[in-house]
């Protein structure tokens, strides 16, 4: 018997036999079934989903699958055709096996747990089954293997059992992800269809979408089949053939959303299929609608009952179109797109300045119904409201999971198309979020089309509201103003860079956040920013008090370039391009959801946009250099309307001799940041902000100060720290600006006092050189 050591706490899926049962785990929940392998004489597959307890208790799935594949025959029965060799085989399966020294057993097992604190642990206890209030998540896999010889061929019987239990929200793959205040009563991923139908008889965050809408289906579909088998005395043929329009879009609309959200944690492709539906289900019962109101509203005039008639059904078999064609889910056709739907719904706004025009206000309440068609409107509105703010669950976070996540309208749920292709994508295989190695880190939140940090992140507090941005702004607390250039060039020189190859580790501070790191040769650089505003325009802003040490093209030879998020003083458009056209062969790498924005700015460059805890690697003169996205915590805006419309990060660079660690804008999470040191540090060399932090109440949540600085240098184990993102922008924050290096040193000192081995704490002036010695602390 082999199988893991269940107090190694980093072991990870060691065996090849389970790395083989969690890939075909993988295979099985995206694409039905295994890989076709050669010579299998029987296969069998099940998968089911349990759920015991309280409506709260974890949920289960549990994946069995067992084998039994011919490794060979002997000589003379080579002439046979694999059929027939199997067929014989598969006959005599149930007779003794011939005595054999090649026949053997295997057993591997693999069990994990997932702590609350988000690391995966080795499960010491692996009888247990239940889940302690600590507890996450547990993973158990058993595979037993066994060979024998049947008419001189070795058979291999393999059997295995994957148990995945779930508890909360983030331990869903991304894709599942939808509103990260319901907590707890999540399905996980179901690949079989029957199992997805049997958990409507469950109690889940989906059970009050699956059966609103499933009794909301029945109920039309009755009362429609009522209304149609009235005698013709009663209701004539064209009046049940207007209302049938109704009645159809109705039954329609909730019957694809009640299967939508029975198979919404199928697969991916199910669900951009479902979803596709949804969407055209919600067209058909708006033109449903609004028909029976045209047709008895203009009912004794031809001309405009048949012209609004054929708007409203024009316009919704454009967003029909829109919602089933993949080519207008692009992200450049989303003003279309919202065009058509906004359209649609105010289309009954033109026959209803016509009724007024003709007949009056009081014929159209009294005579045309229209304070029916008011109501329904006002149902629709408040249904999109509800769902849109997350209403009530955001003002009581877990308390309202399994009572909310009604869908009364998905237009900001999921894209469709490649957009949703694209998206779902990035999360990687859904599986492999479960089956395979966990993410370390936190991870971020994605509603919607929006991001946000996990509740882990205990330091984030939100962004200021209304009030503390006005006293900010009119509070006695001021930025005491830049000094002249004259003093400037005494109190914070700008001088000329070394950019001269060395086998070592270099960096060079190129102002803010801007470092060019060199280690060998092998060059790159952190949020190039060479503008004269932080600004998209030219003469207001935040301004740039020291200039650049050096042009773009005194720059040596870049490889790559990491962006930690999209804000104007770390993302310039202008020297993107210009890098781009002076390295054209450079690679980008960016936080989720900005490639976009990249490859409109830098056409055909190489684009990678990354979600935290994935890696990639940059290889270079027949060396790997692995780049990681790690969390940071912090928010995104560049326009008016795209607030955390793409993710923001850090980054960790380990090449074959050194380690270098880019914490991006970032307040501070001791956690996530002990995770990182802990999983891949020491770092040689950390560049950590230590600027814009004043006043501390309205900062703290999105910028560390000095002291958390160091923290942070000291949790990552840096060799090295450069302070960095101070003394080149007017940002807006109180504090002097010549204070953060003298605090940063100050706070270094202390920690060298109060801990072993803590490193060294770097200050630099604009353009100059840092070269890496080893240290001797």
């Amino acid at each position: 018997m082999s199988g893991n050591n269940p107090n190694d706490k980093s072991s990870d899926f060691v065996t090849p036999e389970v790395t083989k049962a969690l890939n075909q785990a993988r295979d099985i929940v995206t694409k039905g079934k295994t890989e076709e392998a050669a010579n299998v004489v029987e296969e069998s597959t099940t998968v089911k989903f349990t759920q015991t307890g309280s409506r709260k208790d974890p949920v289960e799935v549990i994946i069995s699958h067992s084998s039994v594949v011919s490794q060979g025959s002997s000589d003379d029965e080579g002439t046979k055709s694999d059929d027939d060799s199997n067929n014989d085989l598969t006959q005599t399966l149930g007779s003794r096996a011939h005595e054999n020294p090649n026949d053997a057993e295997k057993h591997s097992a693999f069990h994990y747990r997932r702590k609350t604190s988000g690391m995966w642990e080795a499960d010491t206890e692996t009888i247990a089954t239940e889940l302690s209030p600590d507890d996450e998540a547990k993973l158990t896999v058993d595979v037993r293997a066994e060979t024998k010889t049947v008419k001189d061929h070795q058979l291999v019987t393999t059997t295995w059992e994957a148990r995945w239990t779930v508890q909360t929200y983030e331990m869903l793959p991304e894709w599942l992800q939808d509103n990260e205040y319901l907590r707890t009563g999540h399905r996980p991923p179901l690949p079989s269809v029957a199992e997805c139908f049997k958990s409507i008889w469950s109690i889940h965050t989906e059970t009050g979408n699956i059966w609103t809408h499933l009794i909301g289906c029945v109920a039309f579909f009755i009362l429609g089949a009522w209304f149609m088998s009235r005698p013709k005395g009663d209701v004539d043929f064209q009046e049940k053939l207007v209302f049938s329009f109704f009645f159809l879009g109705a039954i329609l609309c909730l019957g694809l959303s009640f299967v939508f959200h029975t198979l919404s944690c199928h697969s991916v492709p199910v669900v951009r299929l479902f979803s596709k539906l949804d969407y055209m289900g919600i067209s058909l019962l708006i033109i449903g609608s609004f028909i029976p109101w045209i047709y008895y509203g203009f009912y004794c005039r031809r001309e405009p009952k048949i012209t609004y008639i054929g708007m409203v059904v024009v316009l919704g078999i454009a967003a029909i179109i829109i919602s089933l064609w993949d080519k207008f889910s692009e992200s450049k056709y989303r003003p279309l797109r919202a065009g058509v739907f906004v359209g649609m719904g105010c289309s009954g706004i033109i026959p209803t300045v016509h009724f007024i025009y003709t007949d009056g206000v009081r014929r159209l309440f009294e005579e045309n119904s229209f304070g029916w068609l008011c109501t329904m409107a006002a149902l629709y509105l408040i249904g999109a409201v509800l769902y849109a703010t997350r209403t009530p669950e955001r003002f009581f976070p877990g308390k309202c999971d399994l009572v909310k996540n009604w869908d009364f309208d998905r237009t900001e749920k999921t894209s469709t198309g490649k957009e949703m292709d694209r998206n779902l994508s990035k999360s990687g295989n859904p599986i492999d979020k479960i089956f395979a190695r966990p993410l370390e880190f936190g991870r971020r939140i994605l509603g919607g089309n929006v991001y946000d940090n996990p509740p882990s992140f205990t330091g984030w507090k939100g962004l200021p509201g209304l009030f503390e941005v006005i006293r900010f702004m009119f509070g006695p607390e001021r930025y005491p103003g830049t000094p002249s250039k004259e003093i400037l060039d005494t109190t914070l020189p700008v001088v000329k860079p070394d950019f001269s190859n060395s086998p070592d580790l270099k960096a060079t501070w190129l102002g803010h956040a801007t470092v060019l790191v060199q280690m060998g040769g092998f060059n790159f650089i952190t949020d190039p920013v060479f503008c004269s505003r932080a600004s998209p325009v030219s003469f207001l802003g935040p301004r740039r008090y020291r200039k650049p040490p050096c042009e773009i093209e005194d720059l040596p030879d870049l490889q790559f370039a990491v962006i930690s998020h999209n804000h104007y003083d770390h993302l310039d458009a202008k020297a993107v391009a210009d890098l781009n056209r002076k390295f054209p062969k450079m690679v980008w790498y960016v936080p989720q959801d900005l490639k976009d924005w990249m490859q409109s700015t830098v056409p055909g460059a190489e684009i990678h946009d990354m979600t935290w805890g994935e890696s990639k690697i940059h290889e270079w003169n027949g060396k790997g250099y692995k780049i990681l996205c790690v969390p940071a915590q912090h928010w995104s805006l560049r326009g008016v309307f795209n607030k955390n419309t793409s993710l923001w990060s850090g980054w960790a660079v380990t090449g074959p001799e050194y380690k270098f660690y880019y914490t991006g804008d970032t307040g501070f999470c001791e956690e996530e940041f002990r995770k990182l040191g802990d999983k891949y540090g020491p770092f040689h060399l950390a560049a950590i902000p230590i600027g814009c932090y004043s006043p501390r109440n309205f900062m703290k949540s999105q910028h560390i100060n000095t002291d958390e600085a160091v923290e942070i240098h000291r949790l990552v184990k840096a060799e090295y720290s450069i302070g960095i993102h101070w003394g080149t922008y007017e940002m807006g924050s109180t504090e002097p600006y010549d204070e953060p290096p003298v605090l940063f040193k100050e706070a270094g000192k202390k920690a060298k006092e109060k801990y072993e081995n803590v490193g060294d704490f770097i200050i630099l002036d604009h353009g100059e050189t840092w070269k890496y010695q080893k240290n001797s602390n």
